[in-house]
């Protein structure tokens, strides 16, 4: 049996900003979505609903949100139903990311998180473990099916919404999770003023 001054060292787990610097760092050029998973390491679905939130908040050419979506789709489906752990399809985790996009990442995205780190924390959480992922798993795939939609312009707001969403999940802070809310009320009335708007214009000119 070990003594106290055996026991094995284990280091401070790293905040998620630190992991995704170090990702961003590794110098692989295409890395693949399962690499990712596994350079994270044991995280939870808050942690992957904020990574993948934040990719799609990264400016990328038109369409790209409806494939990096889709891993927020299924992890938020999971989430609703009350699965205990998250899981994504093979195909999925074969998607490979460039090393630009991870630069662009680490340049734009994670100096924010990196600031929100620092003012999130356990307070105020209205609901206990399971309504609570259950209920954001509900918001959440909304707000990704509307991410995913080819709106014009129209899907950085759900992207930060859902990352705020993540974020407030990850401490269990439901001043946070106000806050994310209200934006994903800001995101989805805008959504859908761009497509009413577009229906308009269309219906103007058929007519």
């Amino acid at each position: 049996m070990l003594s106290r001054n055996d026991q094995p060292h284990y280091p401070p787990p790293r905040s998620l900003a630190t992991a995704l610097r170090e990702l961003a760092q590794s110098g692989n050029e295409m890395i693949t979505i399962g690499e990712i998973e596994l350079k994270l390491g044991d995280r939870s679905f808050a942690t992957l609903m904020v990574f993948f939130a934040a990719i799609n908040m990264i400016p990328a050419p038109f369409g790209a949100s409806t494939v990096l979506g889709i891993p927020l789709i299924i992890l938020c489906f999971q989430m609703l139903l009350g699965a205990r752990a998250p899981w994504l399809p093979k195909r999925i985790r074969d998607y490979s990311i460039r090393r630009a996009t991870l630069v662009r990442f680490e340049d734009r995205v994670i100096p924010w998180l990196e600031r929100f780190e620092k003012i999130v924390k356990p307070r105020h959480w209205p609901f206990d473990r399971l309504l609570g992922e259950r209920v954001i798993g509900g918001v959440g795939l909304f707000m990704a099916i509307l991410l995913v939609a080819p709106i014009p312009f129209g899907n950085w707001l759900p992207a930060f919404g859902l990352f705020l969403t993540g974020l407030a999940l990850t401490e269990r802070d439901g001043v946070m999770l106000a806050w994310a809310m209200a934006l994903n009320l800001v995101a989805t009335v805008v959504a859908f003023s761009v497509l009413t708007s577009i229906g308009l214009a269309v219906l103007h000119f058929v007519g």
